[in-house]
């Protein structure tokens, strides 16, 4: 028979392999697969190069702590430079809500969207196309 050690260090073996994390817990070891989002958006079906107002993008996902505080570039945080997109990590599968928009250099939203995603467990990365609608109302820079 195989010692609670042995099963530890098969389980992190395995884990390595497929993208999960062990936690250890009063003595007792869970298995967490973790799986990665890659957001990626259009402004009303364009490029970011369209509209040289928009410089920034806002992503909150409720009950997420996301990098860079939700805040990225518009253009170039894709797998490609000139792709529109970010990769998020660390998601357990389940059903997420999101809210997105465009901002300008003063904060003002040019374009927002929001929306739901599943993380299903199965792929290590769950693709999020979004195509933001035009909101933009005029507001005051600070």
């Amino acid at each position: 028979m195989y010692s609670r050690g042995h099963m530890f260090l098969l389980a992190v073996w395995v884990c390595g392999l497929a993208g999960c994390i062990v936690v250890r817990e009063n003595n007792y070891e869970r298995v967490h697969n973790i799986f990665n989002v890659e957001f990626a958006w259009r402004l009303a079906g364009l490029k970011c190069a369209n509209y040289p107002e928009v410089s920034t993008i806002r992503l909150r996902i409720p009950g997420r702590r996301l990098m860079e505080g939700g805040l990225y570039a518009c253009a170039g945080h894709g797998i490609y430079a000139s792709e529109q997109a970010v990769m998020l990590t660390d998601f357990s599968p389940g059903p997420y809500d999101y809210v997105i928009e465009a901002l300008d250099m003063f904060g003002c939203s040019w374009f927002s969207e929001s929306g739901s995603f599943y993380v299903d467990g199965v792929a290590q990365v769950t693709p999020v196309y979004v195509d933001l609608l035009k909101t933009h109302t005029p507001c005051k820079p600070p």
